[in-house]
């Protein structure tokens, strides 16, 4: 089972890879379908960013493609309702 934390922005994982926590970012999509992962990491000294890509091979894709798609579905939610927000506090 994977660690992780949303905060309503960012989702950060601990790495199934390398064990460190770092960011679940999308890489785009797949001509085939599906989102290519990857956790992005600040390094050992901050002086760069290292990425762990996740395949689609990976066993660790499920999981956190889930955990992807659940906290995309909060955060556009909450996306869509201030919008609603704005627009009926508009003249």
């Amino acid at each position: 089972m994977i660690e992780w934390r949303f905060n309503g922005i960012t989702i950060l994982v601990k790495c199934p890879k390398c064990g460190r926590w770092g960011k679940l970012i999308s890489k785009g999509r797949k001509s085939l379908g599906g989102v290519r992962l990857a956790i992005k990491h600040e390094s050992e000294r901050c002086v760069s960013i290292e990425t762990c890509n996740i395949g689609v091979c990976s066993d660790y894709y499920p999981e956190l493609l889930k955990i992807y798609k659940e906290c995309r579905k909060v955060r556009e939610t909450e996306r869509q309702r201030k919008r609603r927000v704005v627009k009926i506090l508009e003249p």
